[in-house]
């Protein structure tokens, strides 16, 4: 059974009953006086399951359901405008399979629906399908899940312009995630993994708040216990976004960021640039079409600055962090000069693995986090060394900021280390190193300071270095050893 109530107070019920031939779906509603009489919204002869209900701003019942005749799922519609239930319409595409639709209505009082199955004509994995009208007729249903997993149990809401947000569970042959995606006009955006690193997460819940944020909960298993979880994601009116957790503006030190246009019209890009110990600034870069645009971050930030950058736009550009250094000029053993180029993480995470680090003579080794939240968070540390010993640091970063963590402090001198930081909320996490291998600052053979991300999830496979979502998963962590 499933209830909506007006803006008068008055509940609108639907239910599942059996007519003593098959199961359809009743309707009735109450409007102070009792209930009214109840009305079959499934006259056809199919067995019917999954009803849902919502009301426009007039108080008026739209309503879902699924409904098979021995054959064929399908997806089926009604909506009543005062004057009685119009003839139920299907909105699937022939199946073998559709389940549980979810419904919700906008403010001009346009229906939006999600279900999950398979077409029976070429996938055989489940999908999560959408589809809306806005009175000419029902759009195609567009598959909006990751083409890899099995995916089931979507729940839909609209913020207040009415554009819709979905999340689901999404099976990678090994795990239950949480994923969701949003459309604010320009599309379907990439599906996002939202949930922890923890298996049977299940029965998503998804609501928009006024500004556009996403807040999801759903049940989880963690270390053989079931929890209920959060998470708060910001408004993705934003699809393109890259993340950089390195930066720094100090003597020797010169960061750059490289954005590309390739579209045909111009479009704006924020940057966000996030200190230590300060406010972060925030700029705004118009790129025209078919350009590039260069920005040097030690002039927008100052001398003396250890920063991260966050760059978004709602049209498709792609970026890139130079960086040239001149590092501990003249101390001997410890002196590195040069520079890099390296492309920025895709989205942050909870998880970051890091299975190269060296604490040896030569070797100087940072971890770069970058907190995008807008709230302080904690931040734990697991070093693992070639020994098989675990050391775990805590850190705490301010909301929208950046901290250094000194990993050759951290774990002492001659270790060959692995790392593994870890964050409730999703942060990005990079690893500058610094080294002159076999060679004592005269005669050094190699003399370097190269930065990557991590990986965002073990895996079976090779994974790159910027976020991964959708990687097969593998619990098993085991050490290394430098040669």
């Amino acid at each position: 059974m499933q209830i909506a109530v007006d803006s008068g107070g008055n509940p609108h019920a639907v239910w599942v009953g059996n007519d003593g031939t098959t199961d359809r779906i009743w309707y009735a509603k109450n409007t102070g006086s009792g209930w009214s009489a109840p009305q079959i919204l499934s006259p056809d002869s199919t067995k019917n399951t999954n009803p849902q209900i919502a009301l426009d701003g007039n108080g008026n019942p739209h309503a879902a359901r699924r409904g098979n005749d021995s054959t064929t799922d399908r997806i089926y519609y009604a909506s009543n405008n005062g004057s009685g239930w119009a003839t139920p319409q299907i909105i699937s595409q022939d199946s073998n399979r559709y389940e549980a639709p979810r419904m919700a209505v906008d403010p001009d009082g346009n229906p939006h629906i999600v279900w999950y199955g398979y077409f029976k004509y070429g996938y055989r994995v489940d999908h999560i399908y959408y589809s809306t009208s806005e009175g000419s007729g029902w759009t195609s249903p567009q598959i909006i899940s990751p083409y890899t997993m099995n995916n089931s149990n979507p729940e839909i809401s609209l913020d207040p312009s009415g554009n819709p947000h979905v999340a689901w569970i999404g099976n990678d042959g090994t795990d239950e995630h949480v994923f969701r995606s949003s459309n604010t006009g320009s599309g379907w955006v990439s599906p996002r993994d939202i949930s922890p690193s923890s298996s049977s997460n299940q029965a998503p819940q998804i609501a928009v708040d006024s500004a556009g944020n996403n807040h999801a909960a759903w049940t989880g298993d963690a270390g053989g216990t079931s929890h209920a979880w959060y998470s708060c994601g910001e408004s993705l009116d934003y699809p393109y976004r890259y993340f950089f957790a390195e930066g720094y503006t100090r003597d020797g030190f010169d960061t750059w960021l490289t954005l590309q246009n390739p579209g045909n019209g111009s479009i704006a890009v924020e940057a966000r640039f996030m200190l230590s110990g300060m406010l972060p600034i925030d700029r705004t870069y118009p790129v025209p079409a078919g350009s590039r645009c260069t920005i040097n971050v030690n002039s927008e930030v100052g001398a003396g600055m250890d920063v991260s950058v966050r760059l978004r736009s709602k049209h498709e550009f792609y970026a890139e962090r130079p960086m040239y250094f001149d590092y501990k000029g003249g101390v001997p053993g410890y002196a590195w000069d040069g520079g890099h180029v390296s492309a920025g993480a895709i989205a942050p995470a909870r998880d970051w693995y890091f299975a190269e680090g060296c604490t040896r003579g030569g070797f100087e080794e940072w971890l770069c986090v970058q907190n995008p939240n807008d709230k302080k968070i904690a931040i734990s540390v697991d070093y693992i060394t070639a020994g098989g010993y675990v050391l775990r640091k805590d850190y705490a970063a301010e909301a929208s900021s950046r901290i250094s963590i000194f990993v050759n402090g951290d774990v002492g001198p001659d270790q060959d280390v692995s790392a593994h930081v870890h964050c409730d909320d999703p942060i990005v996490v990079e690893r500058p190193m610094y080294f002159n291998y076999q060679g004592k600052w005269v005669g050094a053979m190699w003399s370097w300071g190269p930065i990557r991300p991590g990986t965002s999830g073990t895996s079976r496979r090779a994974l790159r270095g910027t976020a991964s979502i959708f990687g097969w998963r593998c619990r098993t962590q085991t050490t290394r050893t430098h040669t």
